[in-house]
């Protein structure tokens, strides 16, 4: 029987999920300055209008009274007036939730190793009485 090394995929389905599943919206201001501003550094933002509409933008700047950035696919340029705008979120990390994410697969990961020896150990019993 052929033993293939479990460890390093394992270790990357734990990544994959910690990463991916812990992000989390954080409000952010709007520079109060007229001139050509980055929001959040220009990364993707969601934008919250006085009417409840959410819009995402990328590229995003503060020019004069206005949000310009890119919004859809394929991406065009959009003008809100920051009048409209009830508010800027940025999404990043929760460090909590990757934590717990992380403690949480590990138990789930080492349950099933468990449970597997155990299955493997019985049959094996079985199979020499």
């Amino acid at each position: 029987m052929r033993h293939t090394p479990r460890r390093p995929l394992i270790l990357t389905c734990m990544l994959v999920a910690i990463a991916s599943g812990c992000g989390t919206w954080h409000q952010r201001e709007l520079p109060t300055s007229s001139t050509n501003t980055a929001v959040a550094g220009g990364r993707l933002v969601r934008v919250t209008l006085s009417n409840g509409m959410e819009v995402m933008l990328s590229s995003s700047r503060v020019i004069g009274d206005s949000l310009v950035g890119d919004a859809g696919s394929p991406p065009r340029r959009l003008a809100l007036a920051t009048s409209e705008i009830r508010s800027v979120e940025e999404r990043g990390g929760s460090g909590k939730r990757s934590a717990l994410l992380g403690v949480g697969i590990g138990i789930g990961v080492g349950a099933l190793v468990a449970v597997v020896a155990a299955v493997a150990t019985f049959a094996f019993i079985i199979g020499h009485l």
